[in-house]
């Protein structure tokens, strides 16, 4: 009896930890398609770019599909933001560091 719970309990267990790569995916689409609407894109552009078609592009946003890191690449680049912008980053902006003082002559 006690077999049976410790692999349903398994069971769970792996459908939890299967289900989070696509909310991952997911939140990662609503990011890149609030980004495209910002800049007047839209999923056909985008999928233009990627040399993929609309609906896979789609599915992508939606987390149906999963996001590869080198397409994440290319939409960082079309959109204009770091890759780390896409995953929920909060980017700071580049900071000069301060030029020592020459010393005295």
């Amino acid at each position: 009896m006690c077999y049976v719970a410790i692999w349903h309990n398994l069971g769970a267990m792996t459908a939890r930890i299967t289900a989070r790569p696509a909310a991952v995916d997911a939140a990662i689409g609503q990011r890149v398609e609030r980004r495209l609407a910002r800049l007047g894109m839209t999923q056909w552009d985008l999928a233009a770019r990627l040399g993929l078609t609309q609906a896979t592009v789609s599915r992508k946003l939606h987390g149906v599909r999963p996001w590869y890191a080198s397409e994440l690449v290319t939409v960082a680049g079309v959109l204009g933001c770091p890759v780390g912008e896409l995953f929920g980053e909060r980017c700071r902006p580049a900071v000069r560091p301060h030029k020592a003082a020459a010393p005295p002559a």
